[in-house]
């Protein structure tokens, strides 16, 4: 049985790009929880590398749609104060403000 594992986009890009970066395919896919050193591994068969596909194909296009339509619309997390944009965004510099984070 395979585990159930969330989407993971950089797990998706690196297992539907691994013949560009090592020339062969990657057989098994491994998680490593630091806090715990609990391993996590499944394998990566034909129908992961489809469905992988597809989900980031779908994640591309809603991106360019969504920058077609000027429709990114900003969301304002802790992460603002690590962003290169925060000085162009007005949100996040409010959010860091309100919530007395730095910059």
């Amino acid at each position: 049985d395979r585990p159930a594992v969330q989407f993971s986009q950089p797990f998706d890009y690196a297992g539907g790009a691994s013949r560009d970066f090592v020339g062969a395919p990657v057989g098994a896919i491994e998680y490593l929880y630091l806090a715990g050193g609990e391993r996590l591994t499944f394998p990566v068969d034909r129908a992961w590398r489809a469905e992988r596909e597809r989900a980031v194909g779908d994640l591309a296009r809603t991106v360019r749609t969504a920058e077609a339509a000027d429709a990114f619309p900003p969301v304002p997390t802790k992460l603002c104060a690590w962003c290169d944009f925060v000085r162009r965004c007005p949100e996040g510099q409010a959010f860091l403000d309100a919530h007395g984070a730095r910059r």
